[in-house]
């Protein structure tokens, strides 16, 4: 009987997933490592006089980030967004609003072909029509976040109190000009009157401006509380 030469070669062995997978990502992940090697610490630059605490921008965090990005040839490509979240909401001053939770998805990738699929939550709040946007800026801001491993020098002293709970942006500014609103009717109008009386309240709590959040509260119960002014 004659045997096949062929019978003895092996066949092909199949591919291996783990494989072509590292050959998709390796030189992306070496890429960001370099990167977030060279990334300094980002000081929080701006304030939110409203809630009294530092953050910082997604201009800071991108104007920062990109010439580092750019340098080790990594790319962030959006693969698409979904709202998973959207509800309308109302502050203490009347004021309508949405908060909107995305979902987004990005592909990073290398100038070698290499890449890498990633997805953040990003929520926001807006008293207007942008909170979607909104969402989606913070969705992209904590992804190069925590992709790049970005902080400041001494996070804790920037951040608002422990166990202290921020209210939605711009609601605080909204609920404060209520009250003195409240306070400029009382005085008839009068403006230099109105400013005495919200000044002689924090002087008497001991408060001083920008206000947090549980502190605005103490200040419009005490104003609650209070018998109104009686007209000269």
């Amino acid at each position: 009987m004659v045997k096949d030469p062929a019978a003895n070669e092996l066949a092909d062995p199949p591919p291996d997933p783990a494989s072509e997978w590292r050959a998709h990502s390796d030189g992306i992940y070496a890429a960001i490592a370099t990167a977030a090697g060279e990334m300094k610490a980002i000081e929080k630059d701006q304030q939110n006089t409203g809630q009294g605490f530092k953050f910082r921008s997604i201009e800071t965090i991108v104007g920062h980030a990109k010439p580092i990005l750019a340098k080790h040839e990594i790319s962030i490509t959006p693969n698409g967004f979904e709202v998973i979240s959207s509800e309308e909401v109302k502050s203490s001053s009347g004021s309508r609003g949405y908060r909107v939770v995305v979902y987004g998805g990005w592909q990073i990738g290398h100038s070698d072909g290499s890449f890498i699929e990633a997805a953040m939550l990003g929520e926001a709040i807006d008293y207007g029509d942008k909170a979607t946007s909104k969402a989606v800026q913070m969705a992209y801001k904590y992804l190069l976040t925590q992709m790049l491993g970005i902080g400041s020098e001494d996070p804790d002293s920037e951040s608002p109190d422990a166990g202290e709970v921020v209210s939605p942006a711009g609601e605080m500014e909204q609920r404060t000009n209520a009250v003195k609103a409240a306070l400029l009717k009382e005085a008839d109008g009068d403006k230099e009157a109105a400013g005495s009386l919200w000044d002689g309240i924090l002087d008497h709590l001991g408060y001083s401006e920008p206000l947090k959040q549980s502190q605005l509260k103490k200040v419009e119960a005490a104003i609650a509380d209070r018998p109104p002014v009686e007209p000269s």
